[in-house]
């Protein structure tokens, strides 16, 4: 977020995609989601967890998921959160709209 920022000029206008709760729980169905991963987006919001081993993508591969309040809570001390939209983006992931201060 703060390399964002940086790069970003005052006044400009990001759109980002985040794993939202969507995302989670599908991955969840799936058996993709530890407990600890899940205790922990319970708690904090927040959960960085191993990609799945489909061999398609790098072992050192991550998914991050995000509770739209992580979101409006941590994101916005870098910006103004201007809007975010539940599955937004082609009915998976959640749009942030926001713009530098």
């Amino acid at each position: 977020l703060g390399e964002l920022r940086r790069v970003l000029k005052q006044g400009g206008i990001a759109l980002v995609t985040v794993h939202g709760p969507f995302r989670f729980r599908e991955d969840c169905d799936r058996g993709c989601i530890t407990e600890d991963a899940r205790a922990e987006y319970e708690n904090d919001g927040f959960t960085y967890v191993h990609a799945f081993d489909d061999g398609m993508l790098p072992e050192w591969y991550q998914n991050a998921f995000v509770k739209e309040s992580y979101v409006r809570r941590v994101y916005s001390r870098y910006f103004e959160i201007l809007d975010y939209v539940p599955r937004g983006m082609m009915g998976r992931q959640d749009i942030v709209l926001m713009r530098r201060p």
